[in-house]
């Protein structure tokens, strides 16, 4: 399965799970807030901030280690 299908069959359960939590609760067999109502929504939009703020941080940590790298590198070939 591919990385994309997986993204599409997750986004799939959470509209679906949005939808019978609207139907549920807009019948009165549930009596949860609109915020717990939605939260599929926005629970999956918390998860992919998640990610990205990660993927963001190591992506700056390992720009700065290789900065530093090749500032290391650069120095020892001028001491030749």
């Amino acid at each position: 399965m591919a990385f994309e299908d997986r993204g599409l069959i997750m986004n799939s359960v959470a509209t679906v799970l949005t939808i019978v939590f609207v139907v549920l609760k807009l019948t009165e067999v549930i009596a949860w807030s609109w915020l717990w109502v939605l939260s599929p929504l926005w629970i999956g939009f918390i998860i992919w901030l998640f990610f990205v703020i990660v993927f963001v941080i190591i992506g700056s940590k390992v720009k700065t280690q290789n900065r530093q790298l090749n500032e290391s590198i650069n120095r020892f070939n001028k001491r030749k």
